[in-house]
């Protein structure tokens, strides 16, 4: 939706960005945070997985 809002021009901060640039930060950033959740994250919060995510 964000890419194509600046697309369109309705959100004009830095000009048009190109369709490749946008997709290849879009999936580096869902890689990077998908893999410090199921890493690093399961350290601190190990009983996630018994209550369904909750934190409290």
């Amino acid at each position: 939706m964000l890419y194509f809002l600046l697309r369109s021009g309705a959100i004009d901060v830095i000009g048009p960005i190109p369709a490749g640039t946008f997709w290849t930060h879009f999936t580096v950033v869902w890689v990077c945070m998908w893999l410090v959740a199921n890493g690093p994250m399961r350290v601190p919060f190990i009983r996630w997985g018994f209550r369904g995510g909750r934190v409290l």
